[in-house]
């Protein structure tokens, strides 16, 4: 793979780790590897629009970037405080996630190697929300059966959410449940779609019912009634009106 294709699929694989905080815990915010990863891709796209001049942008393209930016000077002016810093920083933190994602699609889609990203994304994100998920479970049992709950790891947060005290919330890389047990439907999807390892969809299942998000469970059993809709449409068998007649004179 490219540098470029190893950039693009470590801006989706950082997607779904939101417990890594490269500052531990020093800033006002925290600074997420998926943040990293979109301040390099939007001055990344901009020199290869600029000076390369590889792509053959469409004129859409850049009236979506205009908007975007004339959307975020609008929350700036009119509904931000400038005063108030906090306000500030979620504009700015607005602007970066919608224009590395803009910048993402379009450099996604001149690579030459979309489905490898694609597999790799899935098993790669599969694999670091069991890591981050069992990681979790062990802790929490070792805070609630063995002593005081520590974190190992001063950039990493791993305290799971629970219900009562004896009911942890597994969350993989992801802060909320729901959000989880969404990132888990969708890759489901896409492991349906493109076969990385069809063991991976049961693994998949249990993970999203450890949520014991309500949401993402109902929005799990949505996606598979309505997989098992589509294949019965389209493997319905189809018998012609002259084979009907053919059958019942002859």
């Amino acid at each position: 793979m490219r540098f470029i294709d190893k950039m693009l699929l470590l801006f989706l694989v950082t997607a779904g780790i939101q417990r890594i905080d490269l500052f531990a815990g020093k800033s006002s915010f925290l600074m997420q590897p998926s943040l990293v990863i979109a301040l390099f891709l939007i001055p990344y796209t901009l020199i290869i629009l600029s000076v390369k001049r590889q792509f053959n942008v469409h004129r859409n393209v850049c009236y979506f970037i205009l908007f975007q930016i004339l959307l975020c000077a609008w929350f700036l002016f009119s509904l931000v405080d400038l005063k108030d810093l906090l306000q500030v920083k979620r504009i700015i933190l607005f602007f970066i996630i919608t224009s590395s994602t803009s910048c993402f699609l379009l450099l996604f889609y001149h690579s030459t190697t979309q489905e490898k990203i694609l597999l790799k994304f899935i098993k790669y994100s599969f694999y670091i929300y069991v890591i981050f998920s069992f990681t979790q479970l062990y802790l929490f049992l070792i805070g609630t059966f063995g002593g005081d709950f520590v974190e190992p790891f001063g950039i990493m947060i791993l305290n799971p959410p629970t219900i009562g005290t004896y009911f942890p919330r597994l969350t993989g890389g992801l802060y909320d449940p729901n959000i989880g047990g969404y990132f888990l439907t969708f890759l489901f999807v896409l492991n349906r779609q493109f076969k990385v390892n069809i063991k991976y969809n049961k693994y998949m299942a249990l993970l999203i019912l450890l949520t014991l998000s309500r949401s993402a469970i109902m929005a799990f059993i949505l996606v598979l009634v309505i997989d098992k809709a589509i294949n019965f449409i389209l493997n319905k068998p189809r018998i012609s009106i002259n084979t009907k007649i053919s059958k019942k004179f002859f």
